[in-house]
């Protein structure tokens, strides 16, 4: 999963240094060479979709049994993209020669483009860094139930407004929206077991750069210090 980003923030990296963008100078064969590989290595197929796969929109209708919608929602709303990328950062945590996880937590607002099927569904190496344009490294840490319920409280901001996390398969909660605030989450499982305040978790999710030895999930997210913390 790094790696998707680490070509794509090349690929941004050589562009923005051809157009003189940040100080960073013009042009040079050195920049002109990324462009090249980052294109190159983009147009590679690396999956198929069967269908769109996509946030979440915030005029949604329902039609003939799919939501579709024209205006983009990455950070309010829960969405099927959103919880995909908690996935693959699951399944990349279970590989061979990592340390495993049991839950991907995705942050808000950090999907940036959908997964759109066009002709036989191949999805490209660039398609997928688009998505997710970032050259962040994924960590893995420990969490107790009580830090994860927290994590989920803070969904929600001072105006009611939900900042909506995408979460793995096997990791479900229930809320109440109109509860008072800090006693939204009613309850929370993993593979159908409810989960305790002093059970244990190994998380997946990006690390905040600014800060590597505390889990920040975005804007509303209180830091929290986590335990067993390991840089992938």
């Amino acid at each position: 999963v790094p790696a998707v980003g680490v070509d794509r923030q090349r690929d941004e990296t050589g562009t923005r240094a051809a157009q003189g963008v940040d100080g960073v100078g013009v042009g040079g064969a050195l920049d002109d060479d990324a462009v090249a590989v980052a294109k190159e290595k983009g147009l590679v197929p690396v999956a198929k979709i069967s269908a769109d796969i996509t946030t979440a929109f915030k005029d949604a209708k329902l039609v003939d049994g799919f939501y579709t919608g024209t205006v983009r929602d990455n950070r309010l709303r829960e969405s099927s993209l959103g919880n995909m990328v908690a996935n693959a950062w699951l399944w990349g945590m279970n590989q061979p020669g990592r340390t495993g996880a049991e839950i991907g937590i995705m942050n808000p607002g950090g999907v940036r483009a959908d997964l759109v099927k066009t002709g036989d569904g191949s999805v490209t190496y660039r398609d997928v860094a688009t998505v997710q344009p970032f050259a962040n490294t994924l960590v893995t840490v420990t969490l107790t139930g009580a830090q994860l319920r927290s994590i989920l409280e803070e969904q929600w901001r001072a105006d009611g407004s939900k900042l909506h996390l995408g979460v793995s398969g096997g990791f479900a909660y229930k809320y109440d929206p109109a509860a008072a605030a800090g006693s939204r989450i009613k309850a929370m499982t993993f593979q159908g077991r409810t989960i305790a305040s002093t059970d244990t978790f190994t998380v997946v999710l990006r690390v905040n750069p600014t800060s590597p030895v505390t889990v920040n999930l975005g804007s509303n997210f209180v830091r929290c210090t986590p335990t067993n913390l390991v840089f992938h």
